[in-house]
């Protein structure tokens, strides 16, 4: 890691502004970490969701629960207890273990698992976005450039919401041709 005079990075800034603008950084980044967490996890309940069996079931209550609690300490492999996911709602908790001992979830509970986690990480979006511009303003107010503090982490800058609406579709399509 070779040092760089803080002038190559910011220009004609001073070694305070700098300074100032790492810490920043790190701030917005350390920050940015829950959002991080529901991001992931999200992503992964639309891939869990787009095949129905029991692994990916639990998958997907697995995500569920990291999302609603994102310091539990839930392996995907054990049960949940009320001790390891404080967070998570017992109803949860009981579906989690339900289906970790090889019961399927029933397509309308794996579709609102999916719409529950989708209204979730749109708020999620939202707080982030105000996130971002908090930080943003500020580096602007001590005369750093924004994009030296602030970066999208996914889903806080144009619209990269993924479409929930075409998992449910083929959720429920799938569901109708197991009916008949």
């Amino acid at each position: 890691y070779a040092y760089r005079e803080p002038k190559t990075m910011l220009g004609d800034f001073s070694p305070g502004q700098a300074m100032a603008g790492d810490r920043l950084a790190g701030r917005f980044e350390a920050a940015s970490k829950p959002f991080v967490v529901v991001r992931n996890q999200y992503d992964r309940i639309l891939a869990a969701g787009a095949n129905q069996n029991a692994v990916n079931d639990l998958s997907i209550i697995f995500a569920y629960m990291k999302i609603l609690d994102p310091s539990s300490v839930v392996r995907e492999s054990e049960y949940a207890t009320a001790e390891n996911a404080r967070g998570v709602p017992d109803s949860v908790r009981n579906i989690y273990n339900k289906v970790l001992k090889g019961e399927k979830l029933g397509p309308e509970q794996r579709k609102q698992f999916i719409a529950s986690a989708g209204e979730i990480y749109k708020k999620a979006v939202g707080r982030q976005k105000d996130l971002r511009d908090v930080y943003a303003g500020r580096a602007r107010k001590l005369g750093i450039p924004e994009d030296y503090v602030v970066y999208d982490v996914g889903g806080s800058g144009g619209d990269t919401t993924p479409d929930v609406t075409n998992v449910l579709q083929q959720l429920l399509d799938e569901a109708k041709k197991g009916k008949k």
